[in-house]
């Protein structure tokens, strides 16, 4: 392992549905820096109070309304956990990198003394919201609603998980290519194409009927 790589830990939030290649090559720049890796599955359904402070609301409400409305998060948090372990079995990381559900970061009060400013640095991926807003925010003041400077890193490729799921809809069986070896199998097995298709339709006849 090179020696340039930073002891401290990083710290990578998402919802990752579902882990794609373009997260795969988001994390193997992020190990090109740092020497572990732990990666934050966020949900919303933790079973705790969402605590928000007045200056984090309107970031707190983009971010309800693009990442966590109906039929935004096909698979639970602890699927993802599965297919994210999966890859990084099949990669050969599992002394490198780990998964934890995590509540949402901007109204998780704890982030800091579970995690510490310390021993973790916090990692964004640039422009990796596929939201102006939310990317601009993080910028300016992600820095003190995470407790720490944010680090950033830019991987080869974005890839969002709307365009896998567009790929779906549309009958085009090439989606294969964007789910990484180990996620592919999980997503499979959990009849992923299948269960995406039913949530848009889900939503379309709800739309349809208002």
């Amino acid at each position: 392992m090179p020696g340039s790589l930073k002891q401290r830990s990083a710290l990578w939030f998402g919802r990752f549905q579902p882990p794609s290649v373009a997260h795969t090559a988001a994390l193997h720049a992020i190990l090109g820096e740092w020497e572990r890796l732990c990666i934050g599955i966020v949900t919303e359904n933790i079973g705790q109070t969402c605590e928000i402070e007045d200056r984090w609301a309107q970031y707190h409400e983009r971010m309800s309304l693009i990442s966590y409305g109906k039929g935004r998060n096909p698979f639970t948090p602890c699927e993802v956990k599965a297919m994210w372990l999966e890859s990084i079995k099949a990669q050969d990381l599992t002394d490198r990198v780990s998964c934890v559900i995590v509540p949402r970061p901007e109204c998780w009060r704890e982030l800091n003394v579970i995690y510490s400013p310390a021993a973790y640095d916090v990692v964004m991926v640039a422009n990796g919201s596929n939201d102006t807003y939310i990317d601009d925010f993080r910028k300016r003041h992600g820095a003190e609603m995470y407790g720490r400077p944010l680090s950033w890193t830019q991987p080869l490729f974005i890839l969002h998980n709307s365009n896998i799921r567009s790929h779906i809809l549309r009958g085009d069986t090439t989606w294969d290519r964007f789910l990484p070896k180990g996620t592919y199998e999980k997503f499979i097995e959990l009849d992923g194409a299948a269960r995406i298709e039913r949530i848009e339709l889900e939503a379309l006849h709800q739309t349809s009927k208002m």
